[in-house]
C-alpha cells in the first residue's frame, strides 16, 4: 500500500512537471555598460546624476576640450593647405605633361613634375589621418548615451581629474531601458520542454507580462547542489514601471 502511494505522489508530480510549473526568477538588465573614455583629463561638467533617463547621444559628461579643439582646428587647417597644394601639383603635372607632349620638356622634368605631385599627394592623405585622429580625440572628451535608458550610477564630479592610461575610470554607468531579462534555472527535463523561442509568463509582483525565451543554457550552473542549466527569458517592461537587477520574479512554463 505504501508503495502504492509513492508510485501515484511521482505520477502526479511528473504529471505537474508537464501540464506547466512555476519557478523562481531574478530580473536582469539586458544592457548595462560602464562608460569611460581612453582619454585623461579634467572633466568640466556632469550633467546627469543617478536615476535620470537619458537619449541615444545625450552628452553624460564632459571633459575640458579646448586644447584638442585646437589640435583639431590646426589639423582641418593643415587639411586645406595640403589640398590647395595638391591641387596645384596635379595642375602642374599636367602641364608638364602638355609640353612633353610637345616636345618642350625633357623626360627628367616630366619625373621631377610626378614626384613633386606625388609628394603633395602622401601630403594630403597623411593630413587628412591627422585630422581623423584628432577629431577622434575630441570626440572621446565627451561621454555620450549608446541608446535610450537609465543612468544608475555616477562615480565622478566636475573639477576632478581622470587618468586612463593604465586603467580606464568608469565615469557614468547605465540601463538600457524598456526590456528586461528573467533568469531562470531548470533540470534537463524541464529544460527538455523548453526552447528558443517559446512564450511565457513573466509574474513581477500582481502583474504579468508575456516574455519570450531568448537562450537555454548548455553548461549547467556552476556551484548549484542539483544540476541545473540557465535560461533567459526577455520580456518588454512598461516606462511608468521600475525594475531593478536582481528583482525576484516567477516564470509559468508551458
Amino acid at each position: 500500500m505504501v508503495r502504492l502511494i509513492i508510485f501515484l505522489c511521482a505520477a502526479c508530480g511528473s504529471f505537474q512537471l508537464l501540464a506547466g510549473t512555476t519557478v523562481n526568477a531574478t530580473l536582469a538588465f539586458v544592457d548595462r555598460v560602464e562608460l569611460s573614455t581612453p582619454l585623461t583629463g579634467r572633466i568640466s561638467q556632469v550633467n546627469v546624476k543617478a536615476g535620470d533617463q537619458v537619449t541615444a547621444g545625450e552628452v553624460l559628461i564632459q571633459l575640458d576640450s579646448a586644447a584638442l579643439q585646437a589640435e583639431r582646428d590646426a589639423a582641418k587647417a593643415a587639411v586645406s593647405q595640403s589640398k590647395a597644394e595638391l591641387d596645384e601639383a596635379q595642375r602642374e603635372k599636367q602641364r608638364n605633361q602638355d609640353l612633353y607632349d610637345q616636345t618642350l620638356l625633357s623626360e627628367h622634368e616630366i619625373k621631377l613634375a610626378d614626384i613633386a605631385h606625388r609628394r603633395a599627394l602622401s601630403a594630403w592623405r597623411l593630413a587628412r589621418a591627422k585630422l581623423a585622429d584628432s577629431q577622434q580625440r575630441l570626440d572621446y572628451s565627451r561621454i555620450v548615451a549608446p541608446f535610450d535608458g537609465q543612468v544608475t550610477a555616477v562615480p565622478v564630479k566636475a573639477g576632478q581629474t581622470v587618468t586612463n592610461r593604465c586603467q580606464v575610470t568608469p565615469m557614468a554607468v547605465m540601463v538600457r531601458t524598456g526590456v528586461m531579462y528573467a533568469d531562470i534555472q531548470l533540470d534537463s527535463k524541464q529544460l527538455a520542454a523548453l526552447d528558443a523561442g517559446d512564450k511565457v509568463n513573466v509574474a513581477v509582483g500582481r502583474e504579468n507580462y508575456e516574455g519570450v525565451v531568448m537562450m537555454t543554457g548548455l553548461e549547467p550552473v556552476i556551484g548549484q547542489p542539483q544540476i541545473r542549466y540557465p535560461v533567459r527569458i526577455e520580456f518588454k517592461a512598461p516606462e511608468d514601471t521600475t525594475f531593478r537587477d536582481g528583482q525576484p520574479a516567477q516564470v509559468d512554463l508551458p
